[in-house]
C-alpha cells in the first residue's frame, strides 16, 4: 500500500515513472512469467490406461478433479469399479427369489389392483410391487421374509418412482 500511495502521489504531482518500470510492466502484460516463480507441473497417471497427464499453469486446478485422460477412460473405469461413482448404492440384484412372481401377484390382488398412494386402479400395465423394507436389509437367501405380503405394497409407476426417490414417505 505504501508503494501504491507513493506512486499515486507522484502521478498526481506529475513526476515521470522510472525508466526501469516500463519494461517490467510490458513483459508482465505480454505473459512473460518469471521462471523462478513458476510452480512445477502436477503429473497425474490415468488409472485406466496408465497415460501420464501434466497439468501446468492455469490448468493446475484440474489435477484435483481430473484423474483420467479422456471420458472414455472414466467410463471404462466405472464399468470395472462402479463403487467409485457417487450414486452407487450397492449394485442391482435382479433376482428377487423363487417365490417373487407369486407373491407380487398376491400383493396386487390384496390391494385390489389399486395404487396405495394415489388410488389409481389399473390392470395393464401391471402395478409395481414395492418392498417396504429394503431388499438389501435381508440376506441373499432370505427370500421368504423379503417377499412376505406385509413387506410388499402395490404402487403405480409414478408413485413408485416418487417413493424410491424419497419424495413420498410411506
Amino acid at each position: 500500500m505504501a508503494c501504491y500511495s507513493t506512486r499515486k502521489s507522484a502521478i498526481l504531482r506529475g513526476i515521470p515513472k522510472p525508466a526501469t518500470m516500463g519494461p517490467k510492466l510490458s513483459a508482465a502484460r505480454k505473459g512473460v512469467l518469471h521462471p523462478e516463480r513458476r510452480k512445477p507441473p502436477i503429473v497425474v497417471t490415468c488409472p485406466t490406461c496408465g497415460q501420464t497427464i501434466e497439468y501446468a499453469g492455469r490448468k493446475r486446478y484440474h489435477a484435483r478433479v481430473r484423474r483420467f485422460c479422456t471420458t472414455d477412460c472414466w467410463y471404462a473405469y466405472l464399468r470395472t469399479h462402479p463403487e467409485a461413482h457417487a450414486w452407487f448404492k450397492g449394485g442391482y440384484e435382479p433376482y428377487y427369489g423363487p417365490n417373487w412372481a407369486h407373491q407380487a401377484k398376491l400383493a396386487r390382488e390384496r390391494d385390489g389392483h389399486t395404487c396405495r398412494v394415489c388410488g389409481v386402479h389399473q390392470f395393464t400395465p401391471r402395478l409395481d410391487v414395492h418392498h417396504l423394507q429394503s431388499r438389501r436389509s435381508f440376506g441373499r437367501d432370505d427370500f421368504e421374509a423379503m417377499n412376505a405380503l406385509d413387506n410388499l405394497l402395490s404402487l403405480c409407476k409414478s408413485c413408485h418412482a416418487k417413493v424410491e426417490g424419497g419424495a413420498v414417505h410411506l
